[in-house]
């Protein structure tokens, strides 16, 4: 593609902490693709116990709302954990969301990188230029990257005479391009329905056998001005927009930092003193209950102003006492 390494750059909102999985040693898969290419239907016949072909129930169009985590079956005795994503293309999620969204996964670490495409599509769409994008531009240039990605032509049952041949002798070698040139290994894979709500999933599940990576993925976050201008010319729309939208979606991935009480910003400028001394308790002692900050100043307040007014401006019947004794 004739890019440049990627610079790191992200939001100042406070880092994710990497996710640990429940599943310490589960292999973990990313599927991405098109809306409707059959990712969400592969991610459920992977989630059973069972060899061979999977039943699975009826997945309508666009099912995926949100990236979610499926626990899989295990392969060669590792489990699977199977990270479902909205498609490209989604109604429900901006580009720019789901970008944020997957380049969250890749950081965190995936063993995988399961793309989708249709076999009776004949060209690469939208979708697989993205993730190549990303698999380049946020891996570095590093092209041993790409052994870590499976591309799954799904729907062989829809296929007519010649898509088989196609997607073997022109798409694969197009969205491999990269790791051809230097003689990298590659791993494909063809899935389709056998019968009637029974998909037949052993030639992914080989692709996976086939190669038992030493580690994880290693990706960063793409610079949001690199990453930006690439989705604006896909678009084509203003650069600064998405870069705008990128930045947000960034920061809402992220957890926001719980902000801290202003209480004692307060109380020490207005309040009572006693709301700043720590609370001291003898040993079996139970501690006092908290006076309300509020109220505590609300009362302050009014003894305050009590003590001043009576101070001040005694009266009436105080200064006819004070008249009396005075004679």
């Amino acid at each position: 593609l004739g890019l440049q390494p990627a610079q790191v750059s992200f939001c100042s909102c406070t880092p994710r902490p990497p996710r640990r999985s429940s599943m310490a040693s589960a292999r973990r898969i990313l599927f991405l693709g098109e809306t409707g290419d059959g990712k969400s239907e592969l991610a459920v016949a992977l989630s059973h116990p069972d060899l061979g072909l999977q039943p699975f129930p009826k997945v309508r169009r666009e099912a995926t709302k949100e990236i979610d985590t499926i626990r899989g079956k295990e392969i060669d005795g590792r489990p699977l954990e199977l990270i479902d994503s909205p498609g490209f293309g989604s109604q429900r999620l901006s580009l720019v969301q789901l970008i944020a969204g997957v380049e969250k996964e890749l950081v965190e670490g995936v063993d995988d990188v399961s793309v989708t495409i249709p076999i009776t599509n004949g060209r690469l769409k939208l979708g697989c230029q993205v993730v190549a994008f990303l698999l380049h531009t946020g891996c570095g240039g590093d092209l041993r990257a790409w052994e870590h990605v499976i591309l799954c032509g799904t729907k062989s049952d829809r296929a007519e005479d010649g898509d088989h041949s196609f997607f073997y002798d022109s798409v694969v070698p197009e969205f491999f391009r990269a790791p051809l040139e230097v003689g990298l290994h590659i791993r494909t894979a063809v899935t389709g329905k056998a019968a009637p709500q029974c998909l037949d999933v052993q030639s992914l599940e080989s692709a996976f056998a086939s190669f038992q990576p030493a580690h994880r993925l290693v990706y960063h976050p793409i610079d949001i001005h690199v990453l930006s201008s690439f989705l604006a010319e896909q678009l084509g729309v203003d650069p600064a927009i998405v870069a705008k939208e990128l930045q947000h979606a960034r920061c809402q991935s992220q957890p926001q930092p719980v902000p801290l009480p202003l209480l004692r910003a307060s109380t020490r400028m207005h309040g009572p003193p006693f709301l700043d001394q720590p609370t001291m308790t003898m040993p079996g002692q139970e501690a006092a209950p908290a006076v309300s900050h509020l109220v505590g100043m609300q009362l302050q307040h009014q003894q305050d102003s009590q003590y001043d007014f009576n101070h001040q401006h005694p009266q009436p019947q105080q200064q006819q006492q004070q008249q009396q004794q005075q004679r």
